[in-house]
């Protein structure tokens, strides 16, 4: 076949080289098709073969992402008239064309591919209006296009330092009675309510340790809730659960007690316990980045927002692809709202 001809001439004049792809994106699909298809409209001949994409955390996992990692054997002769600086740019270039709402933040040859394996932990987020969280339709949204030149960042967060809410803007949406009950839950639910794991995390579910933030946002996002999961290597569909435990737990809808208990069995019990849990929708859950700290310091490269090194354009991307996930969330409040009605409905 015209495949096997093609592997076997990159084979045989070694000439295939690992690249790795920092990339974000906000509901889209098929995600490694269309990152295959654009690379081989950039070149004459065929770049990449579908067979040799992996991704550092698997893109069905969630909805969007600022960060996933993806790493694809590609034609050294494809480097030969695009270079690997200029590649970010250029895919962007196309893929906006075509209307796909995927960002490449930067591009960089490796020796070898970032597998799922090699992340430490990922941190996963979501983005929910207070209104909807605390079951109020009198709070006002707004649609963002495109962020402010100077935003600097959208966390509540200077430096090290928390604002109280009363400091923010976001005290005109949120109920501080509310939003410190979102703080207790997120404490309670630390490493899934157990206190006897180790200082490192062992392997599986039940071993997992888990860190959890619920905060505010800053400028123009005031209206907006953001949760954070953070965990090492979790199975599909364990962050929605967590999360809607915290939720439930936010709406009262839960207990110290029941909030722990339900914690302790999603991560002990196995499948069978997940199946009575309310999750919250896969499809808004946003990946923030997987930390990957030794596989970047080994290969030499920035591909994160925690990285060092990290350009100008790159905040921008990050920047770009944060505000196109949070459009993502507006358009889908409908959605959300029906969510919270089955979560009090099934507590």
């Amino acid at each position: 076949s015209q495949l096997f001809k093609h592997l076997r001439s990159l084979e045989d004049q070694d000439t295939a080289v690992w690249i790795c792809l920092s990339i974000g994106y906000a509901a889209s699909t098929d995600i490694s098709e269309k990152i295959k298809n654009t690379l081989n409209r950039l070149s004459e001949e065929a770049a990449v073969e579908m067979d040799s994409f992996t991704w550092a955390v698997p893109p069905n996992f969630t909805g969007s992402a600022v960060v996933n990692i993806a790493s694809v054997r590609i034609s050294k002769r494809f480097l030969d008239e695009i270079s690997i600086e200029t590649l970010p740019a250029l895919l962007n270039e196309q893929l906006h064309e075509q209307g796909v709402c995927v960002y490449v933040h930067t591009a960089a040859v490796v020796d070898r591919p970032c597998i799922q394996e090699r992340r430490e932990f990922e941190k996963y987020e979501v983005f929910v209006p207070w209104a909807i969280l605390q079951g109020r339709d009198d709070s006002p949204t707004s649609t963002c296009t495109t962020l402010p030149d100077n935003c600097g960042g959208w966390s509540s967060v200077v430096g090290h330092k928390r604002k109280p809410l009363e400091e923010t803007k976001a005290a005109e949406f949120c109920d501080p009675a509310f939003a410190k009950r979102l703080r207790d839950g997120a404490r309670l639910l630390k490493d899934g309510g157990r206190r006897d794991l180790g200082h490192f995390a062992g392997e599986g579910e039940r071993e997992m340790k888990i860190r959890i933030r619920a905060s505010t946002m800053s400028d123009p996002f005031h209206q907006y809730c953001r949760m954070q999961v953070s965990c090492r290597q979790p199975k599909a569909g364990c962050v929605e659960i967590i999360l809607g435990l915290l939720i439930a737990y936010g709406r009262s809808l839960l207990n110290d007690e029941e909030l722990v208990s339900k914690a302790k069995s999603l991560l002990e019990g196995g499948d069978e316990a997940k199946k009575n849990s309310v999750s919250f929708p896969t499809i808004l859950l946003c990946l923030l980045e997987p930390s990957l700290t030794k596989y970047e310091g080994k290969a030499g490269v920035s591909l994160c927002t925690s990285s060092t090194d990290v350009s100008d354009s790159m905040r921008k991307s990050f920047d770009e692809v944060e505000c196109a996930i949070v459009t993502t969330v507006e358009e889908e409040q409908d959605e959300l709202k029906r969510w919270v009605e089955r979560l009090c409905e099934t507590h």
